[in-house]
């Protein structure tokens, strides 16, 4: 299945709302951003404890 970069970024916004966040337990996830390099980085929030996050994966093509 194929995504265009918005349907990616929609995607991911909408699954991690769903991840409690690792730090509070209490807060949700937020999507801050995402980088499409050699890597994939993405930036999360917690708007509970304001704790940040960066998950970083290679791309797979």
């Amino acid at each position: 299945m194929d995504f265009s970069r918005e349907e990616l970024i929609e995607y991911l916004k909408e699954t991690i709302k769903t991840i409690p966040c690792f730090h509070c337990v209490d807060g949700m996830l937020e999507l801050v951003d995402v980088n499409f390099n050699d890597l994939v980085q993405i930036n999360v929030y917690c708007s509970a404890c304001k704790s940040k996050e960066k998950f970083e994966q290679h791309l797979c093509i």
